[in-house]
């Protein structure tokens, strides 16, 4: 059995950074997004094994504090102050869905910034074979999950339907890297690299199932 250990968001520390994802502090989760704190997260776009043009949604719950009960494309979320990207991502993809020892392909970082927030984002991309019946959901974050084609989220978000902007957002960015990765950043994108200690632990981009950067 799965058994994971919950914090109380209000009391969690996380990592405070600079335009050029340099960290710059700690600070309680509560201040970040009051006064809309630049942090990291994390962004894991978990595709179907079976049908990779499929993705993995999540129906947030209303009590999230950040876009609650949106349409989700990644599973992840804020880094804690003691984190790497990479450790955060495996944590996230066991706490909010139940996969523990998933092969995450590293792929980029991105800068996220609107009027309700403001993060550098870690991307990563993994399949899973499983059904979605046997996903161990976090109920405090998660409703429900589904598998959507890109075409449906496309179809979904141009009806008006709540998507998270910073999740579709990277999804935009995965891809544009995936389809032109001659001219990627597209125009305007902020994106870099991941650093070997980011993501220290991660498997041999060589040996991957994904196309990686790091």
């Amino acid at each position: 059995h799965l058994s994971v250990k919950m914090t109380d968001p209000s009391a969690e520390m996380v990592v405070q950074v600079d335009e050029q994802d340099r960290p710059v502090g700690s600070v309680l989760r509560p201040r970040m997004r009051r006064e809309n704190l630049r942090h990291r997260a994390t962004f894991i776009v978990i595709e179907n094994a079976a049908t990779p043009t499929q993705v993995l949604v999540q129906q947030r719950t209303a009590l999230k504090d950040y876009c609650p009960s949106h349409f989700d494309v990644c599973t992840g979320g804020c880094m804690r102050a003691d984190e790497q990207y990479y450790s955060s991502a495996l944590r996230e993809l066991e706490e909010e869905v139940g996969i523990s020892g998933a092969c995450l392909s590293p792929l980029f970082r991105f800068l996220y910034e609107d009027a309700t927030t403001r993060c550098w984002g870690g991307a990563f991309a993994c399949r899973y074979e499983g059904a979605v019946e046997a996903l161990k959901l976090q109920p405090e974050e998660v409703e429900s999950v589904s598998w959507m084609s890109l075409a449906e989220i496309a179809e979904r978000r141009a009806r008006g339907e709540k998507f998270t902007p910073d999740s579709t957002y990277c999804l935009d960015l995965l891809t544009s890297f995936r389809t032109s990765p001659a001219t990627f950043p597209p125009a305007g994108a902020r994106t870099l690299p991941f650093t070997p200690e980011q993501i220290a632990g991660a498997p041999d981009p060589a040996a991957a199932t994904h196309n990686g950067r790091s």
